[in-house]
Order: C-alpha cells, then sequence, then structure tokens
C-alpha cells in the first residue's frame, strides 16, 4: 500500500550542526507542483495566497524519507535552509485499487502550534481529512468508482470529478468517450429566479414552442480526459451549476465496454452569498493598518500577556503657573504681627515709652 521504498531516516544535526544558544537545525519542507492546488496545504487566510515553501511554520528535526515509487505523487520534499542537499521526498501519495494511500516521513506537526495554537495544525489536519473523507461518499461498483473534489460547492466554484477504472478494463475502453452529465435533482428548482448564463448552459438550448425565444438547456455535460501517468484514471472539471441539488452521471459512449447499474452521485450547489458573509476570517493587515493610524497596536493570542502593560496609564509630567498676591497668604501676616511685636518687646525692655 505504502507509495515509497527504501526508506531512509535523516537528522537535521547531521547536515548542520545546531550552535549553542541558536535554535535547533530542523527540516522545512517544500510543495511540489503537484501539491500547490490541493486543499490541506491553504494555510493562509487569504485564499489567493499560498506559501509553497511553508517557510512559516516550525521546522522538524528529524524526518524519514523514500524513494516514490512508479505513479506516486511527490507532494513535499524537506531541506534544510542554507545547506546543499537533495531535497527528501517527505509527503507522497498515490492511487491504489479504489482508494488512495497518503505517506508522510514525520511525526512533529505538533510544533507547528509554537506561539500559533491552532491556526495551522487544526487547519492542515482537518483539510486533510475533509479531502479524505469526501472519497467515501464517492459512487461506483467493482468496476469504476466516481468522486467529486467537492460535495458541495457554490455557484462561482466548479467541482473536479475523477473516474478510477479497474485497469483490466483498460481495452475495452480504448476508443470510448467517457463523460459525466448533471441534471437537476429537483426540477423545480433546475433555474433559480437569479436566472443563469446562458453560455454557461451550453450552445444546444432549446425552443420555446410558445414564445420562440431559446431556453437554457438543463443538461451539462463534461468530457474526462484520461491521465498520461495512470491510464486508469480519468479527470475533468464540471461548469458552474446554477444553485440546486445535482445529480452527476457517468457515461460512457463507444468502446467495448459493458455497461452494468449506472454510477450516480449529487453535487449541491450553493447559491452564491454576499463577499463579508463568504469570509468572515480575521483580515490581519487591516486591523494592523486601522491600530498603526490610530497610534494603537495589534496584539496576537500568544501575547496576550502585553496587553497589561499597554493599557496601563503612562506618567505625564505637567507644570502649572498660579498667581497669588502677597498680602493674602497667612505666613506674611504672621511675619508682620511678629515683628510689630518684637519692636514694642524691645521698647519696653529698655524703658522706652
Amino acid at each position: 500500500l505504502l507509495p515509497v521504498k527504501e526508506f531512509r531516516q535523516r537528522l537535521a544535526e547531521q547536515f548542520q550542526a545546531s550552535a549553542p544558544d541558536v535554535e535547533q537545525s530542523t527540516f522545512h519542507l517544500t510543495l511540489t507542483p503537484d501539491a500547490q492546488s490541493l486543499p490541506m496545504f491553504q494555510l493562509s487566510e487569504n485564499l489567493e495566497v499560498r506559501d509553497t515553501s511553508l517557510s512559516a511554520l516550525p521546522g522538524h528535526p528529524w524526518i524519514y524519507g523514500g524513494v516514490p515509487k512508479p505513479g506516486a505523487s511527490v507532494w513535499a520534499s524537506a531541506s534544510i535552509t542554507g545547506v546543499q542537499m537533495q531535497p527528501e521526498p517527505t509527503l507522497i501519495h498515490h492511487d491504489y485499487g479504489f482508494g488512495q494511500v497518503v505517506w508522510m516521513g514525520i511525526d512533529s506537526t505538533w510544533r507547528w502550534r509554537r506561539r500559533a495554537g491552532d491556526e495551522w495544525h487544526y487547519k492542515f489536519w482537518g483539510q486533510l481529512i475533509r479531502w479524505a473523507a469526501r472519497n467515501k461518499a464517492s459512487a461506483g461498483n467493482s468496476d469504476v468508482r466516481l468522486s467529486l473534489s467537492e460535495a458541495i460547492v457554490s455557484e462561482t466554484e466548479s467541482a473536479e470529478v475523477v473516474v478510477r477504472w479497474d485497469s483490466k478494463l483498460l481495452p475495452q475502453l480504448e476508443g470510448a468517450t467517457v463523460e459525466v452529465v448533471a441534471t437537476p435533482v429537483d426540477p423545480a428548482s433546475k433555474f433559480p429566479s437569479s436566472g443563469v448564463d446562458a453560455n454557461r448552459a451550453g450552445a444546444d438550448g432549446k425552443k420555446n414552442a410558445t414564445t420562440g425565444d431559446s431556453e437554457p438547456e438543463s443538461r451539462f455535460s463534461t468530457r474526462l480526459q484520461s491521465s498520461s501517468e495512470s491510464a486508469e484514471r480519468f479527470s475533468g472539471r464540471l461548469p458552474q451549476l446554477p444553485a440546486g441539488t445535482w445529480q452527476i452521471t457517468l457515461q460512457v459512449t463507444g468502446g467495448s465496454l459493458q455497461s452494468k447499474e449506472p454510477v450516480t452521485t449529487e453535487l449541491l450547489v450553493k447559491r452564491q452569498v454576499s463577499a463579508e458573509l463568504a469570509n468572515v476570517s480575521c483580515n490581519r493587515d487591516l486591523l494592523r493598518q486601522l491600530s498603526q493610524l490610530s497610534g494603537g497596536e495589534m496584539v496576537e493570542p500568544f501575547d496576550a500577556q502585553r496587553l497589561v502593560s499597554l493599557i496601563q496609564p503612562k506618567d505625564q509630567p505637567e507644570q502649572k503657573s498660579q498667581e497669588r498676591t502677597l498680602w493674602d497668604h497667612w505666613l506674611v501676616m504672621a511675619i508682620f504681627f511678629t515683628l510689630l511685636m518684637s519692636e514694642w518687646v524691645i521698647r519696653k525692655l529698655n524703658g522706652l515709652p
């Protein structure tokens, strides 16, 4: 089942010894082109940004590498920054039968929680589990397996279709056309009130017998192409469908394949919500900009102890000048009467009137 062979253990200390009082030498992962579009590696809050070097994640002091088997895909390789070395395949995937196998040569993804909590660790594993679970909802029989990249999409998204055949049936598929057809499950919700683009619905629209206007066809078909690396794997992408529940059916025309019961699955297309509700994640760049313009500071959750020092009032020395007349002070009056009394006592001591 494993997609690798010739296992080998690698320690970062063997390639770069850690200096005293310096962070330990570690391996960092770098994504390959085969993995850059996979959902489990979308760790940034911005969906348009993807860090292929995973440089923001803490490294790994130990990895387990291997040689990929024929037909396997390397998702990520490990290397040490500043060290000339051959990248070591660390995350590898391949199809096996009607299933899939993902091999990870690291056991320290918990390091991604450092000063980040579940920001990266939980997101990576959650997305990986959801990616793996989608194959459980696939349809098929003993000859073929039909699966969708996403079971639920919005109107602005499209799902990828993957069909895997039993390798014994490949001779019967020669010259055949493999496609999937999408039809609405509920005809009443075939096209929502918001309408649908006629181009997206297909060029072969029907004519309305009463008005003569063209109506969009409710049948969407997509032809699947065979993979150059795996002949039993066919894939394609559905067009953007209107909101509703759609039935995806596998169809094969031509060739000598004897058809069995139809292979179908369902796709739920949600109505597109506003941009504000579609993305409720925290916009750190905007918060940082607001804090700078307002004279404040953005504090991350792992640095919350700094809040105490930031909210304490600072000492601000201030000088005030206040005018007061000399005769209005009580000390002046006391000195004045003391002098008068002293003059009277001196006169009496000297016998003066």
